[in-house]
């Protein structure tokens, strides 16, 4: 019989890391990874209140940006200088845009007595009442039909 002394497992280049450890050990490490960071004396972060406070300042001082930006690119369009608006606020004035179109074509179709349903799962969305006046016209409006049809178009679900 050959006789085998106790060995380490084997992990690659012989050296294991500290995911490995991790994985070996997991209540081990916690507690030594628990000692480290008590031991640092480093905190992170703010505190809650002082956090909310300071996103609260931040979330003011973009507004700003963007209303000095959006007024300058007005000023610009004035005298015929045509400038991007920044991406939100972009972006924010076309859902605006959206928004009043889709109550603008609600009110024409109650005035002409064609009524919708909500949506169900959008919460102050309407439902199309039939799926030729559905934006992306052609598209089926059974509500969860989107979930369960397959990728149309695409090499994931196109037919071969």
């Amino acid at each position: 019989m050959i006789d085998v002394p106790p060995q380490l497992p084997h992990f690659g280049d012989g050296n294991i890391k500290f995911h490995e450890l991790c994985g070996l050990v997991p209540g081990l490490m916690k507690a030594r990874l628990k000692e480290v960071i008590r031991g640092t004396n480093v905190k992170f972060g703010l505190p809650a209140e002082a956090r909310a406070r300071r996103l609260a300042e931040v979330d003011v001082a973009i507004a700003e940006v963007e209303a000095q930006h959006t007024a300058l690119v007005e000023a610009a369009a004035e005298v015929g200088i045509t400038l991007p608006l920044i991406e939100s606020v972009r972006a924010r004035r076309e859902a605006e845009a959206l928004k009043a179109e889709r109550e603008r074509v609600l009110e024409q179709e109650r005035a002409a007595g064609i009524f919708r349903a909500p949506w169900p799962g959008k919460p102050g969305e309407a439902a199309a009442a039939t799926s030729h006046d559905a934006p992306g016209a052609g598209a089926c409006t059974r509500p969860g039909a989107a979930a369960t049809m397959k990728h149309r178009g695409t090499k994931r679900g196109a037919r071969r």
